[in-house]
């Protein structure tokens, strides 16, 4: 029956999210694919392939300083894709994957339809035994994960940096928090968007086991890591080194790469040791085997770094990037511990705290560090420069994984991290000035036209 439902609930996922029509407006008949057991929820929940772990949103990624593509390849680029590299809308911004999901159907809004049915449907089930209870909630936990999750990844694209003193008057995301299809969708505030995210998220973490059965599951342990994530994003460093302290103490296992194979085509395996959470970001077939690594990124790699192997490979073209924690071509975005160390790190830095934050950064390079030679842990002449040798670390361990462009958003507020970016198409130079309204995307001229709602500024037609 699971698999039926799943099914036909892709099926209706696709109808849901044509951008022919407003997908909010459909009402197609699905009295026969909802689902009616715990067990049928779990099979939603548990489809990870198709979509509640993939098609995680990626044109920041694109628009991030991670990598480069050649000139000659740019034109064989997508429109959203050419749109998100130069930072600039030259073209239509229309179906956008990270929005819809890749052919309309598996994007992030889908994923928010199929969590608030299971929990909606997690509402009519009445439970009898203890072992019933401890599933109904352990349910409810890896909906309310997923669905927070997928708002905080949107927000990172769609709605402006957190910041406690505008965030009440900012436009923020959609919050699609129940399945009728009849509700118009219109914007939060940045602020109530923020506010629903680390919401469910506490609610979460009363519900959930400290550990998964699969690594494509919530648990405490991921909402712990999640919420050190966003805490950090908000710049409340406080609330991010309390999360990352206590997703560590419960689960703190780093990979040491001397034990990898540099010579693989993907050296690092899909769900190891260091994953908490695993998702992937949508997979841009045009840009797959475009993307190159500059020289400049490359030299920050000390010579004995290991992961100057690991990460990094080559073809006819230049340097690429076979670093990926989904051992494919699909980029991770999910949780891990060596995010979390230097989270820590950051905050431990922050507050002054310089052996601390030193500790945790060394015992994370020391498993980076060529094992045939000799490694003298770092040290740091005061908190500013326990801080920086930090951001730097974190520029190196964590490419490509979807965070650079909320690292850009956040660091471009202090004068000390600012950095402009610049892009040169066919001798047209595109340049990202810190703080720009550019840092936050369009939202689809689609969807404007379809539910009227208003545009980030700077965008306007």
């Amino acid at each position: 029956m699971t698999k039926n439902i799943v099914f036909m609930l892709a099926s209706f996922v696709v109808v849901l999210s044509s951008c022919s029509k407003d997908w909010l407006d459909e009402k197609p008949d699905i009295s026969t694919v909802i689902p009616e057991t715990l067990q049928d929820i779990q099979g939603l929940l548990d489809n990870a392939s198709g979509i509640m772990n993939t098609n995680s949103p990626a044109l920041a990624e694109i628009a991030s300083d991670d990598f480069y593509v050649l000139e000659s390849s740019y034109a064989g680029l997508a429109q959203n894709e050419r749109n998100a590299y130069i930072r600039d809308k030259i073209d239509s911004y229309t179906q956008v994957s990270d929005w819809f999901g890749v052919g309309n159907k598996n994007g992030s809004y889908a994923r928010v339809f199929y969590c608030n049915l299971a929990l909606e449907t997690l509402g009519k089930i009445k439970f009898d035994t203890p072992s019933d209870k401890e599933t109904w909630d352990n349910l409810k936990g890896q909906a309310l994960f997923q669905r927070s999750r997928t708002f905080y990844e949107l927000a990172q694209v769609f709605a402006n940096p957190y910041n406690p003193n505008t965030a009440k008057n900012e436009l923020g995301i959609p919050l699609r928090v129940e399945s009728d299809i009849n509700i118009k969708s219109v914007r939060a505030s940045v602020q109530q968007t923020y506010d629903q995210i680390i919401n469910n998220l506490l609610e979460a973490k009363s519900l959930l086991p400290i550990n998964a059965l699969y690594k494509t599951r919530a648990s405490k342990v991921s909402v712990y890591a999640l919420l050190a994530r966003i805490y950090l994003n908000m710049e409340q460093y406080e609330n991010a080194l309390k999360n990352a302290d206590s997703c560590l103490a419960l689960y703190n296992t780093l990979l040491n790469y001397n034990d990898l194979s540099s010579s693989a085509s993907f050296p690092i395996q899909i769900m190891n040791n260091e994953v908490i959470f695993h998702s992937t970001m949508i997979n841009y077939v045009s840009l797959a085997l475009r993307v190159l690594i500059d020289d400049e990124l490359y030299s920050l790699y000390d010579e004995h770094d290991k992961r100057k192997s690991v990460f990094f490979g080559s073809n006819a073209n230049g340097r690429t990037f076979k670093g990926n924690y989904s051992g494919s071509r699909l980029l991770f975005n999910g949780l891990s511990t060596n995010e979390q160390y230097l989270i820590r790190a950051e905050c431990y830095a922050r507050a002054g705290k310089v052996p601390e934050a030193m500790a945790d950064l060394n015992t994370l390079y020391r498993n980076r560090w060529d094992s045939n030679e000799a490694y003298i842990d770092l040290t740091a002449l005061d908190a500013d420069d326990a801080l920086r040798q930090v951001l730097l670390e974190r520029r190196k361990e964590l490419l490509l994984r979807g965070l650079r462009w909320s690292d850009l958003r956040r660091l471009n507020r202090d004068p000390r991290f600012a950095i402009t970016l610049t892009r040169t198409i066919a001798g047209e130079t595109y340049t990202l000035e810190p703080n720009s309204y550019k840092y936050t995307f369009p939202i689809p001229d689609d969807i404007i036209e379809i539910t009227g709602m208003p545009q980030n500024p700077g965008w306007e037609r």
